[in-house]
């Protein structure tokens, strides 16, 4: 029979501290655009097109103020057990 239960382990862990208010926009690699897939589109469109690109549009904030020092702290986990 399995059990699944419930309960807190204490291990080392960082703060992960407050969210950053700012919307997740980065700049980095465009995606790639597949100027096949869009034709009869404007040349200057297709090389905007990725301008802005978020890449991701959950509604996460980013959690980008944590620290790396490490302290014991309590996790809630949940343990299964199999026999």
């Amino acid at each position: 029979m399995s059990e699944l239960r419930v309960e807190t382990l204490a291990m080392p862990g960082a703060d992960l501290g407050p969210e950053n208010p700012l919307p997740p926009l980065k700049r980095g690699t465009p995606p790639e655009i597949d100027p096949g897939k869009y034709r009869g589109f404007p040349e200057e469109m297709l090389r905007n097109m990725a301008y802005g690109h978020v890449p991701n549009y959950l509604p996460y904030t980013m959690q980008d103020r944590y620290s790396r020092q490490l302290e014991e702290r309590n996790f809630r986990v949940a343990v299964l057990e199999n026999e």
